[in-house]
């Protein structure tokens, strides 16, 4: 991605909720799709583990991620801003809370 002025840090949990994007919440509250070439495997992973009857609570992973706001790219989940990812850091991994509970 290189150096770039406008990337910033981000720190928040990436979890399996089932969506059609890297749906990245930060800890102040602001919800993002995630995208980029730096995402590794596992978070990709853990965010389409989704809620399953039957299947357990999916994981949640802790990231602390490094890039931009690109808010004339597309996502493919409605009213989410774009994050494109430069750096990304997995912090902690754990299981996810099943909403409503």
């Amino acid at each position: 991605m290189g150096d770039r002025s406008s990337d910033r840090t981000f720190h928040g949990t990436v979890s399996g909720h089932g969506l059609t994007c890297i749906s990245f919440t930060t800890d102040d509250g602001h919800h993002y799709a995630l995208t980029g070439d730096a995402i590794p495997a596992r978070v990709r992973k853990i965010a389409h583990s989704g809620f399953r009857a039957g299947s357990g609570a999916p994981q949640q992973a802790t990231l602390t991620v490094v890039g931009h706001v690109d808010t004339q790219a597309m996502s493919s989940c409605a009213g989410y801003t774009v994050l494109v990812a430069g750096k990304v850091t997995v912090e902690s991994v754990g299981q996810a809370s099943v909403p409503g509970t």
